[in-house]
């Protein structure tokens, strides 16, 4: 069993000291109460609040919220934390640590759904994390006990079978499912790799099978459109069919790609006054 700070008591709060008492007072509580979890409470996970924002934290759906006082302290006192941003349920599971990944949160879904997301996560090699609030079982439109209890079992068959692993919220964000294979191929860095709409300070990118993982540092769009100054990918990297990913800026702003057959990558920005930055993966087939 795996304990995380989920705040002193759930409450919204707007000042300093009261974001104190749920972050490091929510910590030291666990601890007191719990004597063989002190030193051992590694992440918090935020909770979702309706009132008191904590002075723009929220819930650390964007990037921008945790550099404000509430995301500082929270990284200051605990190893890891989990929260809510977007597109980040199914996690690539590279050894890198990466903090404000998102859940999912299977009451709302049916037990076919669920499955799903296992063999999704199994065919893939990335990982997700469920949550679950027990209260909302058997409640109209919500996951059934039974349907519950026969999802516990399809995860103890994959395990069993050497399929998938089951492990704590920990433990998944720093899992590393890469394996060798005849298709891996180390980190290869595109530099001056150029866009129709903006300029790439550094692409990185390798391939996995039919998996190609890309690492994009300072996507700057610059508004001069210029088809003829767009590179293309090496053909080992480029999809049978288009593929849509997404990166964000600091402060929470969006730049979709497209990646084409032909290797050509497009872009279309949210807000063009900022800088992009992230990792994402598509795959081939």
């Amino acid at each position: 069993m795996e304990i995380w700070n989920h705040s002193a008591n759930h409450w919204g709060v707007n000042s300093h000291a009261a974001i104190h008492d749920q972050v490091v007072g929510g910590l030291r509580e666990i601890q007191e109460q719990l004597p063989a979890a002190r030193g051992k409470v590694w992440g918090f996970a935020p909770p979702s609040v309706s009132k008191g924002d904590y002075l723009g934290f929220r819930n650390g759906a964007r990037p921008s919220q945790w550099d404000t006082h509430a995301g500082r302290l929270i990284l200051r006192h605990h190893a890891v934390a989990s929260a809510y941003l977007p597109n980040t349920a199914q996690r690539i599971l590279d050894g890198n640590v990466r903090d404000g990944l998102a859940h999912v949160t299977i009451e709302r879904l049916d037990s076919n759904a669920i499955r799903e997301h296992l063999t999704f996560a199994e065919t893939r090699r990335t990982g997700f994390q469920m949550m679950l609030h027990p209260s909302q079982l058997d409640l109209g439109g919500k996951l059934s006990s039974k349907s519950f209890e026969a999802v516990m079992d399809h995860i103890a068959d994959l395990q069993e079978g050497g399929r998938i692993r089951a492990l704590s919220p920990y433990e998944l964000l720093l899992a590393n499912s890469e394996q060798p294979t005849p298709n891996a191929g180390p980190w290869r860095s595109l530099r001056g790799f150029q866009v129709a709409d903006a300029s790439i300070k550094e692409l990185r990118i390798r391939r996995r099978q039919d998996e190609v993982h890309v690492m994009i540092d300072a996507l700057v769009p610059t508004n001069e459109h210029n088809q003829s100054a767009t590179t293309r990918l090496p053909p080992e990297y480029r999809p049978v069919r288009n593929q849509l990913v997404e990166i964000h800026s600091d402060r929470g702003a969006r730049a979709e790609l497209q990646i084409s057959p032909s290797g050509a990558v497009g872009v279309r920005f949210s807000d063009q006054s900022q800088v992009y930055r992230g990792n994402v993966f598509y795959w081939t087939s």
